[in-house]
């Protein structure tokens, strides 16, 4: 062979690696997953029309900086009709209403600083990484397959890989307890027997001390 089909050879094989690579780097590759885009977190979820709404959120909540620096992050992403939703539910039309501190802790809740969580890592239970708002999230799934975040937050996108991290899609805002534990209990009927027998007990407790002031 010739040095001249010799470099021709070479060429076409550059050319070939080059379209192989290109293809590979597709934004989307079936089933809602995702390969790497060569953007930075929120940058990502700006470039996603799907996710203005949550998008804007991070916006305000002063998150976008550290989703757009160098690091690690996991981010559970509400679509718009999740963010929407979420908006009624709370009696509220638009981000506009929401204090600052509320839209912080709403970002905190779908965010892991620290651990790049693809979904061929998910299990059926907690993740092991808490989220920016120290709560844990858990995983669970049906039985046709589809995938849930807290049992009522469904996986619609998953593996959006970017820069410092990976977005999950889900339909509907996480919104994790904070009550209390005595709250939590008042809240749900099938404790109201022993909602009410601890409500007894403690109006004893409270009683007796008052009792034991007047004694004294």
């Amino acid at each position: 062979m010739t040095a001249k089909a010799r470099l021709f050879v070479f060429m076409a094989l550059i050319i070939e690696l080059l379209t192989a690579f290109s293809s590979c780097n597709s934004d989307e590759v079936g089933d809602n997953l995702y390969t790497f885009t060569g953007k930075m977190l929120a940058q990502q979820l700006a470039a996603d029309t799907s996710l203005t709404e949550f998008s804007a959120l991070i916006e305000r909540s002063g998150m976008a900086g550290l989703l757009n620096s160098y690091g690690k992050y996991t981010c559970f992403a509400p679509d718009n009709n999740a963010m929407r939703a979420f908006y009624a539910q709370k009696s509220k039309h638009s981000l506009d209403e929401f204090t600052g501190d509320s839209l912080k802790m709403i970002a905190y809740d779908h965010i892991i600083n620290g651990a790049v969580i693809n979904y061929v890592q998910f299990n059926t239970g907690r993740l092991f990484n808490l989220t920016m708002s120290d709560r844990y999230l858990a995983i669970s799934f049906s039985d046709d397959g589809k995938s849930y975040v807290n049992k009522t937050a469904q996986i619609i996108g998953k593996d959006i890989n970017v820069h410092n991290g990976v977005i999950h899609k889900i339909n509907r805002v996480l919104d994790p307890i904070r009550s209390g534990i005595a709250e939590v209990i008042a809240q749900d009927t099938k404790f109201s027997l022993f909602y009410e027998g601890l409500k007894l007990q403690v109006s004893s407790i409270h009683c007796s001390k008052q009792l034991t002031k007047i004694i004294k």
